[in-house]
């Protein structure tokens, strides 16, 4: 695989990240550590008006709640609509101070970040490469460590192109021939350990969506009662439209029982 710099290149053989267990005993070491580190987006919104900028971090966290795993680089797929969302970049405003975080230069193979000028085109899809420091302590910071609270490895922004009742950032676990999810072992090189992969939602408006108010006049009373009746479907697999997103309380993308409850909450005049 032909990287963006020679640096990438370095870092990938001195961290033994991509190589291959060498061993029947370091093939068995790598299978008793297999699903130990999931990834998990925390967005810092769930609405956001068309123009806005979204931040949407994304967490590794040890799906054994007593202790950290060790991670010696982190390989992250994504996937989007690029009519509703442009990727602006990523921001490293975690913890953690990581070595390098590259955008790899792979137009020759899957194209993920092609076209390439820095920051993968707005296609759709793009991968980013985080490598850990090398140095173990007391000399230096060591390999990244996703904690059972979660540590955040990066922060991915994204510009809101267009209206969307509801739009998915996904994590695939591979995309073409030659590119996968990955979170590399800090322990065990070659392995990799990644469990779950989380997708986040984005609804995404022209105008401020205030939860309950359908018809605009900044309260939540019978009047908006009306509209609720209107927009509530009964079957939890129908989907919300744009005239009924004020009612869609839990964001699941439906109007049922569980909306009726939170707008009764919600009520400020009669």
């Amino acid at each position: 695989m032909q990287f963006g710099s020679s640096r990438a290149r370095v870092y990938i053989l001195a961290a033994g990240v991509f190589a291959g267990a060498a061993s029947v005993s370091f093939a068995q070491l790598c299978e008793n550590i297999q699903n130990r580190v999931n990834l998990e987006w925390r967005p810092d919104l769930q609405t956001a008006l068309v123009g806005d900028t979204v931040d949407f971090g994304i967490y590794a966290v040890s799906a054994n709640q007593s202790t950290s795993e060790s991670m010696a680089a982190l390989q992250i797929i994504l996937q989007w609509d690029p009519e509703v969302l442009q990727l602006l970049g990523n921001i490293n405003n975690g913890p953690y101070e990581w070595l390098d975080t590259i955008y790899p230069n792979d137009v020759n193979l899957d194209g993920l970040n092609a076209p390439f000028l820095g920051v993968p085109g707005n296609d759709g899809d793009a991968f980013l490469m985080l490598f850990s420091q090398l140095a173990p302590p007391p000399f230096g910071p060591g390999s990244a460590r996703a904690t059972p609270e979660g540590l955040l490895v990066t922060t991915f922004r994204f510009r809101v192109l267009a209206p969307a009742v509801m739009t998915e950032i996904t994590i695939p676990a591979a995309l073409g021939e030659h590119s996968s999810t990955i979170v590399a072992s800090g322990i065990v090189a070659g392995c990799d350990i990644k469990g779950t992969l989380d997708s986040a939602n984005l609804r995404s408006t022209l105008e401020t969506v205030f939860p309950g108010d359908g018809d605009g006049d900044s309260d939540v009373d019978l009047l908006d009662f009306g509209r609720l009746q209107d927009c509530a479907t009964g079957h939890p697999d129908e989907s919300v439209t744009n005239d009924c997103v004020a009612f869609d309380f839990d964001f699941d993308i439906d109007v049922d029982l569980d909306d009726f409850s939170a707008f009764q909450d919600a009520r400020t005049a009669e």
